[in-house]
This record gives C-alpha cells, structure tokens and sequence, in this order.
C-alpha cells in the first residue's frame, strides 16, 4: 500500500490592472481573482503472485490499483469547490519460457 498527501493552503491568483504605457511605474488595482484550499492525495494498493507451472514456464501476475483524491476549497467563488476520486487499474502479467540450459 502505497499513500501520499499534500495540502496547500491560501494558493491565491492575484492580478493587476492593465498597464498604461503612458504610466509605465503603475500597474493598476491589485485584484483577487482566486484564492484556494487545496487537498491532494493518493492511495495505490497492490498485490503481486509469481511462481512456476513447469520447469520450463514461469509467471508474474500483478494488480495495482491508483486512486487519486482532489478537494478544491474555493475561498472566493464557494460554489466553485469540489471534492473527487479518480482511479485507473493497472493490472500486469508475465510468462517467461525458459529453455533446459537455463536451468
């Protein structure tokens, strides 16, 4: 089981007025535009298996499961949050041949 987690906080996008070129020391009014709570996580849980069915054949077989988790606070548009899940599969197999020299 693999876990991860990241919470930045006051992740804000601020923008200026529009430049003047007649007043090019002078931005404009200082304007938020965005402001938000952020919460990344993620959680992959796995499960391997190898073995043999003969001398001559061998197998790896695997599932890994990858779950991403998304928490968007909007601090200025409330109504702009969201929380979500996404996940894929990853499943994995193998089988390898081995020749009577190998062994």
């Amino acid at each position: 089981m693999h876990y991860e987690r990241e919470a930045p906080r006051r992740d804000n996008l601020d923008h200026y007025g529009f430049f003047d070129p007649g007043h090019p020391g002078y931005y404009g009014p200082f304007t938020p535009i965005d402001g938000n709570n952020l919460t990344l996580g993620s959680l992959s849980p796995y499960i391997a298996a190898q073995g043999s069915v003969t001398h001559f054949f061998r197998y790896y077989l695997g599932w890994r499961r990858d779950e991403i988790y998304f928490n968007n606070e909007d601090r200025i548009t409330p109504r702009n949050s969201f929380e979500k899940w996404v996940g894929v599969n990853s499943p994995k197999a193998t089988v390898s041949f081995l020749p009577k020299d190998a062994w």
